[in-house]
C-alpha cells in the first residue's frame, strides 16, 4: 500500500505539471489501474485515507483534461463509486469533498 500511495503522489504531480501524461496515463489502462489498486488494498488499515485520497486526487487531475475519451474514463461508475465512498467516509476532511 505504501508503494501504491507513493506512486499516486507522483503521479499526482507529474499529470498536474505535464498535462501530457494525463492521455499517456488513460490510454495504457491507468484509470482502471487506480481502482483496482484501491479495492487490492480494501482490506488494509481502517484509516486508508491517505490512500484513498490520493487516488482521488489523481482522478480529479485526470478530470480536468479537456479530452472527452479521458473525461469519459474518470466518469466510469467505478469511479464515481470511489468518489463518493472518499465523500461519505470522510465528510469532515475538506480534501476528499473538494476533490469530489
Amino acid at each position: 500500500q505504501e508503494f501504491c500511495y507513493m506512486t499516486f503522489q507522483l503521479l499526482i504531480r507529474i499529470s498536474f505539471f505535464v498535462p501530457t501524461t494525463k492521455t499517456f496515463i488513460v490510454n495504457s489502462g491507468g484509470v482502471l489501474t487506480i481502482i483496482e489498486a484501491v479495492k487490492a488494498h480494501e482490506e488494509g488499515p481502517q484509516d486508508d485515507y491517505l490512500f484513498k485520497s490520493s487516488a482521488l486526487g489523481l482522478l480529479t487531475n485526470l478530470s480536468l483534461e479537456v479530452d472527452d475519451i479521458i473525461k469519459a474514463e474518470v466518469a466510469s461508475e467505478e469511479c464515481v463509486d470511489l468518489v463518493l465512498e472518499c465523500m461519505k467516509r470522510w465528510p469532515e476532511k475538506e480534501y476528499a469533498q473538494k476533490r469530489g
